[in-house]
């Protein structure tokens, strides 16, 4: 096999220049995510008053708003084409909400609809920090539940558009065009996965028309088996329908008023009677009402549910990259490796092993390692890993058997700064000597380690509180004598500031009044004057009128005419003068009441400054007198303290708030420790809620995982990994995993990175499922080209017949034709798939007129659930590398 040569390596771009880069392509989400992200406010609906709520719910509802508001995440579900589901997840409670819009006010609305308990992993990358705050429904609180969730998801977004871009930028480096995936890449990958989407479909509506059964059951015991990690139950059923449960059947518990489910076997059913055997620790009790049925035979579950995610385009990262990857891997972009500069390894790897690492690791998205048996790949996959954990990543592997994901754990396992967790629904299948790192040992691994470091911890947390104590209680009693000095200092500005405020006000006032006097005074000597003048007038003009009166006597009749104007002119005089002697008065009257005013009101400031004044002088001497006092106290505690000048205090004093806040810290710190002590003392966990207490914080601690191992179908299944997204995959004997298996895992990831050997066995595919999907393949054939069932069979069977298994040909042949017959006997294929498949044409057929769906489907059926067409990649030019022989 030809070997690839290892490129020389290149310098990585600066940081700084990386950043700027950055910075023009991507400002917006840079100012996004550089926005710091503020605790979410958070108003739930009740639908009781606060006490009836708080009383009705067995979880403290303050540990669940402390636990959200440490940290969560917001998952969203589907409920309608329309309207979703909410719920907030912490590594200890699940709180599930519904939105809703208020009858009066109209506004958008969260509703609770219930909380679990829990053990979960949280994604840092999609942790946030939620406030809430429960309300009666009646008050209708705004709260835009799908407005957060998209807030929250622009951010996710936009912190995976910087990584992409970043990737992009390193890796354009060394390479003159990136991969741009078309419109016809897009369309493809519909065409091709929903070819395969639409397989699974037709085998889940195989699966669901058979019957399962199920029945009711009460506990009667539950017995534990550390050793094995097993639980046995054993209940009593009634109310069974669909036939009866057999000896090892697989079924599901779920307990009565909860979403909790367990899985088990069942090991004997007598009677009424059933004997179920779990894995791992459950939280029943005898006299637990749970409801119990039959495994669904479906066993693509996952395999369909993570495929419809890859085609609504929901990957943890880029979405192009992943189709381009399954369906044009030839595309894929090149890379130039650069070599790490420090290795890992204990055993010196060879010139080819050490260019598939620097491969994988400068890989941005994808990078495919293949080798025969012994040539080190195991070797390669452990270097890897350790190299990604040194770089903060959290990586998962899967293979597709326990034996091959065991062989890697076991040599990487124990090493410094590996984190890992094998993940398995039962232990047993894990090797005895590596189910240490499986949950249910790791968890108590890691409870036992911490309880042994935690009395340790209380001392030194306890001696060092005091030490923290004694010297802050001296600076604690300078600082007050300080502080009292310095309210001594301002009480006393205070006083003086309000004295002469006061005084320079009532001056003021008592110089306006006076002012006010003389004003007035000189007008009052001014109105009399006018006074005076008026009333000589007066007197002249009654003097006037009296002579014309005496000369009218006198001389009547002689000059009656003349004398008659005189006597008027007279009389308007005097009437003149009577009127501006009115006005005079007046006006006088008015100066001297407002001149008595005006005293009156100086009489009363001056009044007014001497009492006023007086108390204010002896508040300002007081003042005085306390300050006085609280300076020489502080000046004689400072002379007395080991402070010797003021910018030593000073310093002190900066370092005090320091040393309170650690107080506070470690005053918490032993709070917790010693709540930690007794919590950890498993002999005295005696109670469930005790018991769920160490399970969670058994939870919290594996946070810290950044390893995940598992199966390429178990890690679907994991509570412990639901919704994680990880940094890189890594998947082993890659080769015998099918792209249903796959997607699984690849949905999940950012980088993938496939080590496999083409000449392994091919991945394993239920003749029964084959079976079915051909008979149904040839049946669609029929009736669209109008041939028979047997033709049909034989001319379908070119696309998945090998020939090293040509002996095979004719049986195979001939289950194909049975299945078909069955189903049109029993009149499935009328009732249940024709008309889907019909359906469906119209989408799946090719260009080529001579071949319909039926030949996509069976092609899909082969390519994607049967074989592994990634197994054939072959290894491109050291400009192109992207594979890596070993």
């Amino acid at each position: 096999m030809e070997k690839v040569k290892v490129n020389i390596p290149r310098i990585s771009p600066p940081e700084d220049w990386i950043d700027e880069e950055l910075r023009s392509r991507c400002p917006e989400q840079l100012k996004l995510i550089n926005t710091p992200l503020n605790p979410i406010m958070l108003d739930i609906c009740v639908w009781k008053s606060l006490e009836d709520f708080a009383s009705s719910n067995s979880i403290d509802l303050d540990d669940v708003k402390h636990s959200l508001s440490a940290g969560c995440e917001l998952i969203r579900k589907r409920r309608t084409e329309v309207s979703f589901d909410y719920k907030l997840r912490s590594s200890e409670y699940s709180l599930s909400i519904r939105p809703g819009i208020g009858q009066k006010t109209g506004n958008p609305l969260a509703s609770f609809v219930s909380v679990e308990a829990e053990d979960y992993v949280i994604d840092p990358s999609r942790m946030i920090q939620v406030t809430l705050i429960f309300v009666p429904i009646w008050d209708e609180p705004k709260c835009d539940l799908d407005a957060t969730y998209t807030v929250i998801q622009e951010r996710m977004q936009a912190a995976a558009f910087i990584k992409k871009s970043r990737d992009e930028i390193i890796a354009g480096i060394h390479q003159t065009q990136l991969i741009k995936v078309d419109e016809t890449l897009h369309k493809l990958a519909l065409k091709e996965y929903g070819a395969l989407r639409l397989l699974l479909q037709l085998l889940h509506i195989r699966d669901e028309l058979l019957p399962q059964t199920s029945a009711d059951g009460i506990v009667l015991t539950v017995e534990s088996d550390d050793k094995d990690s097993a639980t046995t139950i054993d209940l009593e059923i009634s109310n069974v329908t669909n036939g009866q449960f057999r000896d090892d059947d697989q079924v599901v518990l779920v307990e009565s008023g909860s979403d909790r489910e367990y899985r088990g076997t069942v090991e004997e059913f007598r009677n009424s009677q059933i004997t179920i055997v779990t894995k791992g620790t459950l939280k029943l009790v005898a006299g637990s009402r749970v409801h119990i049925s039959e495994k669904p035979r479906y066993q693509y579950g996952r395999h369909e549910e993570s495929l419809r995610a890859f085609l609504r385009k929901e990957a943890a990262g880029c979405w192009e990259d992943l189709v381009t990857l399954l369906c044009k891997p030839d595309r894929l972009p090149g890379i130039q490796a650069t070599m790490p500069e420090t290795w890992f390894s204990e055993h010196d790897l060879n010139k080819e092993q050490r260019a598939a690492v620097a491969g994988a690791l400068s890989s941005p998205s994808a990078f495919f390692i293949q080798g025969p048996p012994g040539t080190g790949k195991t070797s390669v996959i452990c270097e890897i890993i350790e190299q990604l954990a040194s770089k903060g990543e959290s990586v998962l592997l899967v293979a597709s058997t326990h034996v091959a994901v065991d062989e890697v754990l076991r040599r990487i396992g124990r090493k410094d700064g590996i984190f890992p967790l094998r993940i398995a629904w039962d232990p047993g299948r894990v090797d005895k000597d590596l189910r240490f790192f499986t949950f249910q040992h790791l968890s108590k691994h890691l409870t036992s380690k911490v309880a042994a470091g935690a009395v340790r911890q209380g001392t030194l947390l306890g001696k060092k509180l005091d030490d923290i104590k004694s010297i802050a209680g001296g600076l604690e009693a300078l600082n007050d004598l300080r502080l009292k000095r310095d309210e001594s200092e301002r009480t006393m500005e205070t006083a003086s500031a309000h004295r002469d405020h006061f005084y320079v006000d009532i001056d003021r006032q008592i110089k306006g009044h006076e002012d006010q006097i003389v004003s007035f005074t000189n007008a009052v000597d001014s109105c009399r004057r006018s006074v005076a003048s008026q009333k000589g007038r007066l007197n002249s003009a009654s003097t006037q009128l009296d002579a014309v009166l005496k000369t009218k006597q006198s001389l009547l009749g002689k000059v009656l005419s003349s004398i008659g104007g005189d006597i008027a002119h007279a009389r308007s005089e005097l009437n003149n003068a009577r009127k501006k002697l009115d006005q005079a008065q007046s006006s006088l009257q008015g100066v001297e009441e407002s001149l008595a005013k005006e005293q009156k009101s100086l009489k009363a400031s001056m009044e007014l400054r001497e009492s006023k004044g007086s108390e204010l002088d002896i508040a300002k001497s007081m003042a005085q007198e306390g300050f006085e006092g609280a300076k020489w106290a502080w000046e004689s505690a400072l002379a007395a303290s080991p402070y010797h000048d003021s910018q030593h205090v000073e310093r002190a004093l900066q370092d005090l708030e320091e040393m309170k806040d650690s107080t506070r810290k470690l005053e918490a710190y032993k709070a917790l420790n010693e709540g930690l002590c007794k919590l950890l003392d498993s002999d005295k966990v005696t109670s469930e809620s005790e018991s769920n207490n160490l399970d969670d914080l058994s939870g919290f601690l594996l946070q810290g995982v950044n390893l995940f191992c598992a199966t390429t179908e178990g890690i679907a299944g994991s509570p412990h990994a639901k919704d994680h997204t990880f940094d890189t995959l890594i998947v082993d004997e890659s080769s015998r995993v099918t792209d249903a298996q796959f997607l699984i895992s690849a949905i999940r990831a950012r980088r993938w990175i496939l080590v496999g050997d083409e000449n392994q066995l091919p991945p394993y595919f239920g003749n029964k499922d084959e079976y079915l999907l051909h008979a149904l393949c040839a049946l669609l054939m029929r009736e669209n080209l109008g041939v028979s069932v047997d033709s049909a069979v034989d001319r379908l069977a070119s696309i998945w017949e090998n020939e090293d298994d040509s002996d095979l040909h004719e049986f195979r042949r001939e289950a194909v034709r049975k299945e078909a017959e069955q189903l049109l006997s029993s009149g499935l294929w009328e009732r249940e798939f024709k008309d889907i498949l019909a359906e469906q044409q119209e989408y799946y057929i090719s260009d080529d007129e001579n071949t319909d769906l039926s030949e996509v489907m069976l092609s899909a059926m082969k390519e994607k659930l049967v074989t592994c067409p990634r197994s054939q990649v072959h290894p491109l030019s050291d400009s192109q590398r992207r594979f890596q022989t070993v």
